[in-house]
């Protein structure tokens, strides 16, 4: 993604239909009182994401059939509505949301978003190939307050608060995880909306995936961690997991190798550690073999463990 930043001051309304489309995406704006208007933005990427602060007075935004033919369109807007009040509207289905509430806008399709009063937003535009894989049918999302009888919200805004205070990360580890909770995050909150209206949460595609990363994520430095030890905790069987992540390329070993390498190298950059041997953090990560540990390290990263270090303590 293109390093897009944006930390405007207050500015007008033409500023504001400018800067807005570059930090999101391109949209069609309409204000009765252009005179009158001020608008505040920072906007900043996080790995395929790029996440918008908004403030600003009353205005309306449509995605139009034009602005999608010459636009990408495979992408997907997140908005959390921090203060005052939007008519949303995209398939047919039309909602009035307040403070507090959060949707989904396909970008692939067209929607309007009308805000008549002076409001504070943010904006997360993500990827579809992040989330397709979890739902077939993502219009039963749009339009709708998915904050509302929502347990995971609570989740889902504390940690959009500190994604729109952090612009900088230490390393592109630290990004590919950020963004991997984030996207998390919000599939665990689609998820409990669509499972609400078919009354299976427990069961849910995309709980189960989840759920599955975050077990993997606490115990993937257990060297004894299996598939089948995954599995008995989640309450289904390995085969439907892997069907589940065939459909990321993954499979239940692929991604707990995947994350014991990532574990491996938050190590290997943290300065406390360069006492420590390449095989003595490949053993604490869960390898059991310093040549598996090298050869996967090398296939993620394209660098050997020891390079990885020398990359990171001498980056120039």
């Amino acid at each position: 993604m293109m390093d897009k930043r944006f930390d405007t001051a207050a500015i007008n309304f033409e500023r504001w239909r400018s800067i807005a489309t570059d930090a999101i995406i391109p949209l069609h704006y309409e204000c009765d009182r252009e005179s009158n208007f001020s608008g505040i933005l920072s906007a900043h990427p996080v790995g395929k994401l790029q996440v918008a602060h908004l403030k600003a007075s009353p205005h309306s935004v449509q995605r139009s059939p034009r602005l999608i033919h010459h636009a990408r369109h495979d992408q997907l807007v997140f908005n959390w509505l921090l203060n005052g009040q939007c008519h949303v509207e995209q398939d047919d289905n039309r909602n009035r949301v307040n403070q507090g509430a959060m949707w989904l806008c396909d970008a692939s399709r067209q929607y309007q978003l009308e805000f008549p009063q002076t409001f504070d937003l943010v904006s997360i535009v993500l990827p579809k190939e992040g989330i397709k894989p979890y739902f077939s049918d993502l219009s039963q999302l749009v339009s709708l307050d998915l904050s509302q009888r929502s347990e995971m919200a609570s989740f889902v805004s504390a940690h959009l608060q500190l994604l729109t205070q952090t612009s900088q990360f230490s390393s592109p580890l630290v990004v590919e995880k950020v963004t991997r909770h984030t996207i998390d995050l919000l599939v665990s909150l689609f998820a409990e909306t669509l499972s609400e209206q078919k009354h299976h949460l427990t069961h849910s595609k995309a709980s189960i995936v989840v759920r599955v990363k975050q077990y993997i994520d606490h115990h993937a430095m257990d060297a004894e961690l299996t598939g089948q030890e995954v599995a008995d905790q989640i309450g289904v069987s390995t085969r439907y997991i892997n069907q589940l992540l065939s459909e990321e390329g993954l499979s239940l070993s692929r991604l707990i190798w995947h994350d014991r390498v990532l574990k491996s190298a938050e190590l290997l950059q943290d300065n406390q550690n360069t006492h420590r041997s390449i095989s003595d953090i490949a053993y604490t990560t869960g390898f059991n073999d310093v040549a598996h540990f090298s050869r996967t390290f090398k296939k993620h990263f394209a660098v050997t463990p020891s390079q990885y270090r020398r990359q990171i303590n001498n980056p120039l």
